[in-house]
Order: C-alpha cells, then structure tokens, then sequence
C-alpha cells in the first residue's frame, strides 16, 4: 500500500502544472504556464519593428559638387552615410532615387539625373540604386525607393532637360495631343496629373524599381497637383464635362489622384505584398485637400492605398498657427480603427535654426535643442504610433 502512494507521488509530481484534456485526449499545459508548443505560422509583412527612417534626398544623394565620381567614390560616400544611420539607431531610409523625371539608376524610360554628373542624361558608368541597396542591407537597414511622380523640373527652361526626357519630347514633337500632358509655369514644369498617360509612365518607373532592385518599398511624397490654376488640365477636364461628366473641377482632381495612388499602390502589391507604399503628405490635412487634391483622409482609413501614412509635421511645439501637439493629435485621431500605420514625418533640419513661420515659436529650435527628442516621446504614447522618419540625413547630429 506504501509502494502505490509512493508511486502516486511521483506521477502527481512529474505531470506537475499539467492537466488532462477530456476532449482531445492529450496533455496541455495549465493556463498559467508558457506554452512552448504553439504552431508556428507564416510571418504577416507588417507586423515590423517600429520604423525609425530618415529621408536621404537627392541633394544628399548628388555627386554634383564634383560634377561626378567614380563608382568607388559613390560606394564610399554611401558605406560612410550607412554607417552614420546605423550609429543614430535608425532602421530605414527613404533614398529619393527619382527627384525629377531622371533617375539614379539605369532606367529606359527616365535620363539620368544632372546631380551625378553635371548633365542630366549623361551615363555615370554605374548604378547607384544597385549601390545603395547592396549597402544597405549589409548594415540590415531598410531602403525604400521615393520619387517624385509629377514633377520634372523645377525651373522653367526646357533647355535643362536632355533631349530623351519624355516630358521635353511631348512638348517638342509635331503631337498636338500630348502638349497638354505637361505643365509649364513660374513653378517649374510638372506632368499634368489628370492624364492616363502620365499614370502608365510613372507606374512603368517603379515597376522598372521593383522588379530590377531588392528594394523594400516604394514612397512618394507630397507633390501632387502643383496648382489651382484651371490652366493645368483644363483639356482634360472640359472633355471630361463634354462625355457628360457632373463633378466640380476639385472634386474631379481629388478622383484623378485616388486613381493615381490606389493603382500604384495595386501594382506594388502585385509585385509583392511584403512591399510597402508608403506616401508622406503635407501636415496641413486641409491644404491636402483643397490646394494638392490630395484625399489623406480617404487614404489613412481606407484599403488599397497606402501602408504607412508619414505625414511631414514640421512644426514646433510653440508654433502659433500649427502647434505640433495638436496637429499630431489630429492624424492620430483619423488613424484611429485603420490598417494603415502612421510614421511621423519630423523637421531634424529645424534644429538650431529659426522657424521664420511659427510666429510666437521662431526661436523655439535655436532655444531648444532637444525638440525632436520631445517630440518623439509625445508621439510614442499616441495609439496610432508605428515610428518616425527625419528630415534629412544631413541634419542627424
């Protein structure tokens, strides 16, 4: 009898915190214990780390001050940038790899950008994105592709742009039906982006990214509509009114750009869902909408045009007009319930410098040095926060 207890014992020790499952017949674990038996499954993309990014722009970017470089000088320029990002514990940049309608990288729809030469067109005998991707990865950062879909030039002159950029072709040639494609002012010229054409050639851009470059996302920034003016796609619009058509002018705009961005974000995601679209619109959700067309609101709560919403709020705590509280507050507030993560686009190029619009706030940046530090530990307890990126890698101390 001693024996049985003895053994009794022993077994109510060894199944210790188990218990016995009347339904499957098996042992699982009490509920108060690790369970280290869980059935592993497929990694979801966007459950990531939280971003921590920097914009690298093309004048970071620009090998121009030398009007060139070698392969080894470009190679060497990124190791030493990479190496400062990962020192600053950041974890991904966005690389403005076409600012204009040129590239930095050998494309056959786009020239070559003038800031690797000097002469917008000329080869540079390597290839930068290819460059920049390799290194990037090697010090495990991510790198998403940005460009600029709508503009190309920001002066006025045709005789800056090569003789194959498409936008200087369709104003050149003896095709009175494409004039209209482009759009020439004060501003600098820009692609009218109302018209089909212009969308397949800047989807035919980045489908030339993401199936040549092991880029981890494409970004686009907030040059949509560069006017109000009625003279940008006036063409397009009257025709639209003569097949019947009933929407205002802005309302019809608005439609153009969420075609714009909804079938880029489509084209992305069909190269592969791991990829991601992110777009980083003006801070001011009214100006997105009214003045760039812009529908921010639709995009930061819907499917099927962005993932990462990285609005660019430029602004101090003590700006009169924008305090930067409460214009965080707001796009956390129309994040609310999405699938769509909200970075936050934040002015590293402020520090020490005078804010000549904040009104009462000018000094705030030279008066206080650690505004970005308090920024990103106000931003960090909003619901909505999935990281940061800084304008721009010049300015990381």
């Amino acid at each position: 009898m001693k024996r049985i207890i003895i053994l009794l014992m022993v077994l109510i020790i060894i199944l210790g915190g188990c218990k016995f499952n009347s339904e499957s017949n098996t042992l699982s674990h009490d509920n108060t214990q690790t369970d280290f038996y869980e059935t592993e499954t497929e990694p979801d993309p966007y459950t990531e780390e939280v971003m921590k990014a920097v914009w690298i722009s093309f004048y970071e970017m620009s090998m121009e001050a030398s009007k060139g470089g070698t392969q080894e000088q470009f190679t060497q320029k990124f190791r030493a940038m990479f190496k400062k990002i990962k020192n600053c514990g950041l974890n991904t940049v966005f690389a403005q790899v076409r600012p204009y309608s040129d590239s930095f990288y050998p494309s056959e729809i786009f020239p070559w950008s003038e800031l690797l030469t000097g002469v917008q067109g000329k080869n540079p005998g390597y290839d930068p994105l290819k460059i920049i991707v390799e290194l990037a990865h090697e010090y495990s950062i991510k790198v998403h592709a940005w460009i600029n879909p709508f503009r190309v030039s920001k002066k006025n002159d045709l005789e800056n742009l090569s003789d194959n950029n498409i936008a200087k072709i369709w104003l050149m040639d003896n095709d009175k039906s494409n004039d209209s494609f482009v759009y020439r002012s004060d501003l600098g010229i820009y692609f009218n982006p109302s018209v089909p054409e212009v969308h397949a050639l800047i989807f035919n851009g980045v489908r030339e990214i993401i199936e040549n470059y092991d880029v981890d996302g494409i970004h686009i920034d907030d040059y949509f509509y560069p006017t109000v003016s009625e003279k940008i796609d006036k063409t397009q619009y009257d025709l639209y009114r003569k097949k019947g058509g009933m929407s205002t002018l802005a309302n019809w705009r608005r439609e153009c750009i969420n075609s714009f961005v909804s079938s880029l974000y489509s084209l992305v995601k069909a190269k592969d869902k791991s990829l991601i679209m992110s777009i980083s619109p003006c801070a001011k959700i009214d100006t997105n909408f009214e003045q760039l067309y812009a529908n921010v609101v639709l995009w930061s709560q819907s499917e099927g045009y962005a993932d990462y919403i990285i609005p660019q709020i430029y602004f101090g705590f003590k700006h009169s007009e924008f305090p930067f509280k409460s214009i965080a507050d707001e796009w956390n507030k129309i994040t609310i319930g999405s699938n769509v993560k909200l970075v936050f686009g934040l002015a590293q190029y402020k520090v020490g410098a005078a804010d000549e619009y904040a009104g009462a706030g000018k000094n705030e940046w030279i008066e206080n040095n650690r505004i970005i530090e308090q920024q990103i530990s106000y931003i960090e307890k909003l619901s909505g926060y999935f990281g940061y990126s800084l304008f721009s890698y010049g300015y990381l101390k």
